[in-house]
């Protein structure tokens, strides 16, 4: 067993480089081990520590993530401040419309002191307003023969640049005798008239009516009362003519 040789701690390489004879190296085993292993294991470490303190922020210096994690949460919060901006703006205009409302149905009803007022039949929180002068009556004329009677007037709008729309009633009456204008009105006056039922008319400026009434009174004289609505029911006229004399008597 003295023929074993004992273990060497050095390495042999031959190399053959022909027509040369061959050169031998003879390296630590130690030291190979080291380049095999330990070098490219210390460059491993070298590289892995440098991206980790890449990505470190450095100290003093602006880092450029920030505004990039920062960005959504700002327009985040513009777009959460712009959604209030608009429900607050809508909760006002609910809370306007809704004061309107209510100041609507808690006005006053139009009421007339006459019973041909009272068969008008009007939405509930209509208002009266005649007291605004909305309207006007001009050049109320009133002409008759053996057949009709006829009444003209004019409907002035003073302010021209709000066009208003709305509906035209015009009772006649002469002692016991009642006529209602538009005249398909005359056998709904006991059960009550709508209001969107009278004539249609729309005003910018002046607007012509006739009202014609088939058959005349046995009174000598005659008196018209106009109703004017809104399309909403509101009274914006109500007029009271002067007594007409009739130029034709009932035979």
């Amino acid at each position: 067993m003295n023929s074993l040789e004992e273990k060497s701690d050095e390495v042999s390489i031959v190399i053959y480089d022909a027509p040369r004879p061959p050169r031998y190296l003879k390296f630590n085993k130690s030291f190979l081990s080291w380049m095999l292993y330990g070098v490219p294991t210390v460059i491993g470490i070298i590289i892995s520590a440098s991206v980790v303190m890449a990505l470190l922020p450095r100290k003093g210096s602006t880092s450029f993530s920030t505004p990039s994690l920062q960005l959504p949460t700002n327009m985040n919060e513009k777009s959460d401040e712009l959604k209030m901006k608009e429900a607050s703006a809508q909760i006002r205009e609910l809370e306007v419309e809704n004061q309107k409302l209510q100041e609507k149905l808690a006005g006053t009803p139009a009421e007339g002191s006459d019973i041909y007022f009272g068969q008008i039949l009007r939405p509930y929180g209509s208002q009266n307003l005649t007291e605004k002068s909305l309207l006007q009556l001009e050049q109320i004329d009133f002409t008759s023969d053996s057949k009709k009677m006829v009444l003209n007037f004019q409907i002035i709008n003073p302010h021209p640049e709000a066009r208003v729309t709305g509906h035209i009633i015009v009772f006649e009456y002469s002692g016991l005798e009642t006529r209602v204008y538009p005249g398909v009105l005359q056998n709904s006056a006991i059960e009550g008239i709508k209001f969107s039922q009278g004539e249609g008319f729309a005003v910018s400026r002046l607007r012509p009516t006739t009202a014609e009434f088939s058959g005349i009174p046995t009174s000598n004289k005659v008196k018209f009362v106009i109703y004017i609505f809104n399309r909403e029911g509101d009274l914006l006229v109500k007029h009271v003519t002067r007594d007409f004399e009739m130029t034709t008597k009932a035979q």
